[in-house]
């Protein structure tokens, strides 16, 4: 009855995850919201945690480091193709480049 391995989940808030699940939990995906954002990358305890990428709404993304749902660490955000911040974040805030 837990879920493991590769499958996907759709949740009742219209959220999907598509990927590996490991004793129940969300391990490596994509998880896409109700409202077209989407995720794809490592997950810890139902978290994003390692490293992943966000693909927000406005076209906008994020490539770097999770920690606990929050940008942490080193990480970049692109407009297209188009580095338009870079540095490390803490706790999801911009400290600074790197």
């Amino acid at each position: 009855g837990i879920i493991h391995g590769n499958g996907k989940y759709l949740f009742s808030n219209g959220d999907s995850f598509t990927g590996t699940f490991l004793n129940g939990a969300m391990q490596y995906g994509t998880y896409i919201f109700s409202n077209g954002e989407k995720y794809r990358g490592w997950f810890f305890n139902g978290q994003k945690n390692g490293e992943g990428t966000y693909y927000y709404s406005n076209g906008l993304r994020y490539e770097g480091l999770w920690e606990n749902d929050m940008k942490h660490g080193p990480g970049a955000v692109y407009r297209g193709d188009k580095i338009i911040r870079k540095g490390i974040w803490n706790k999801g805030l911009y400290t600074g480049k790197e």
